[in-house]
C-alpha cells in the first residue's frame, strides 16, 4: 500500500502520506480517560465518546498522521509505540487486516473509493507542484514554471475534464521531457531514423524553401512531417489536404500555409513552445495521431489502464514506469482536489 516510510523522521512523500491517513480515518479510536497516562487508546466503542475526527487529507500535513499512527499502535495494544509505519511492517500489516479497510493492497482503488472523483478544474495547482516536489524532487525554476503552465492550462481547459487522463498525461511529459515538463528536442535528433532525414520544404505563398527534420520535438517527442502538418491545421497556421499519408513524397505538396511565421511545419523548432507542445500533448493524445490508438481507448469514465496507455505514444516502452508514475500523479491530483 506505501511505498516508503511513512511518520515521526521519515520520508513522508505525500502519495504514502495521503494513503496513510485515509486508511488510518477509516479506523475508530476512542481515547480513555485514565489517571496515569495522557496517551490511552482503544478500538473498542466507548458509549457517549466520539471517535477521534478524522484527519485532513493533505500529503504535506504529518504531525496529525504521527499522533494518529502512535494512538492507533497504543489502541491495538502494539508492543512497539514508535509513531511510524514502514511499507511491511506490524503496523500496516495490522492495519489492512482491520475489518473497516475492505480494500486491501490495491492503493489507487482504495484512494479512489475513499476521495470523490473530480473533475481537472477542480485541481489546485500549488499544492500539486508543492506534492510534486516532495515526492519527487525540487524543480529548478524552469522546470517548475513548466509543470505550472500544464496544471494552470489543463484545468482551465475545457476539453480535458479527466483527471484520470491529466495524470496520464503528466506521467508521459515528465517521461519524455526527462523530467522537466519543458518541452525538449529527441536525443540525436532523429539519427539513423528515417524521421530523421532532411526534407525541403516550400512554402506556396513565398516560394520560400526550407530544410527541415522532423524529429522528435515537445512534451510528448513529436515525429514525422506528417504529424507537424496535422498539429500545424490543429492550430490553425495551415491546411494539409494529405496529412493522413505518411511519404514525405505524398504529404509534402498541395499545402496552404496561413501563417508562415507562427508555422510548426516551416519551423519545426516552434513545437518546443509550451503552448504548440500542450495541443500536441493533450489534442494529440485524444486523437491519437501518433499511433493511431487514443488515450480515451485506456482510460475514460469506466477504466484507467495506464500501462496500455503507453500504446498512445510509445509501444511498450517504459510502459510500467509511466504507469507507476501516472498512478501517483492521480492520487496527488485527486487530494488537491479533494
Amino acid at each position: 500500500m506505501i511505498k516508503k516510510s511513512v511518520g515521526k523522521e521519515k520520508t513522508n512523500k505525500p502519495v504514502d502520506v495521503i494513503i496513510m491517513q485515509l486508511l488510518l480515518n477509516e479506523i475508530p479510536i476512542y481515547k480513555t480517560v485514565s489517571p496515569t497516562s495522557e496517551k490511552n487508546y482503544t478500538l473498542e466503542k466507548i458509549d457517549n465518546v466520539p471517535p477521534l475526527a478524522k484527519m485532513k487529507i493533505s500529503g504535506d500535513i504529518v504531525n496529525d498522521l504521527n499522533e494518529r499512527i502512535e494512538a492507533y499502535q497504543i489502541a491495538s495494544g502494539m508492543s512497539v509505540v514508535d509513531g511510524w509505519i514502514s511499507p511491511s511492517g506490524s503496523t500496516i500489516r495490522s492495519i489492512l487486516n482491520h475489518p473497516k479497510t475492505v480494500i486491501k493492497n490495491d492503493r489507487l482503488k482504495f484512494v479512489r473509493s475513499k476521495i470523490a472523483n473530480k473533475k481537472t478544474s477542480s485541481i489546485t495547482v500549488q499544492k500539486i507542484i508543492s506534492y510534486y516536489q516532495k515526492q519527487y524532487a525540487v524543480l529548478s525554476s524552469d522546470n517548475k514554471d513548466g509543470l505550472e503552465y500544464i496544471l494552470t492550462t489543463a484545468k482551465a481547459d475545457t476539453d480535458l475534464d479527466n483527471i484520470k487522463e491529466l495524470a496520464y498525461m503528466l506521467a508521459t511529459t515528465k517521461h519524455e521531457t526527462a523530467h522537466t515538463f519543458r518541452g525538449i528536442e529527441e536525443y540525436g535528433k532523429g539519427a539513423g531514423h528515417t524521421y530523421g532525414e532532411e526534407i525541403t520544404v516550400t512554402d506556396p505563398t513565398t516560394k520560400k524553401t526550407y530544410k527541415n527534420k522532423y524529429y522528435g520535438r515537445g512534451y510528448v517527442q513529436l515525429t514525422w512531417g506528417y504529424n507537424y502538418q496535422r498539429l500545424d491545421e490543429k492550430i490553425g497556421n495551415g491546411s494539409y489536404p494529405n496529412k493522413t499519408k505518411t511519404k514525405p513524397a505524398d504529404f509534402n505538396t498541395g499545402f496552404k500555409i496561413s501563417n508562415a511565421i507562427a508555422s510548426i511545419y516551416l519551423h519545426p523548432e516552434k513545437a518546443l513552445e509550451k503552448e504548440n507542445a500542450y495541443v500536441g500533448l493533450v489534442w494529440g493524445m485524444q486523437k491519437g495521431i501518433y499511433t493511431g490508438k487514443k488515450i480515451g481507448d485506456y482510460i475514460n469514465a469506466v477504466t484507467a489502464d495506464y500501462k496500455s496507455a503507453r500504446k498512445v505514444i510509445n509501444g511498450v516502452d517504459q510502459a510500467q514506469t509511466i504507469a507507476n508514475y501516472a498512478e501517483d500523479f492521480e492520487i496527488i491530483l485527486l487530494a488537491s482536489a479533494a
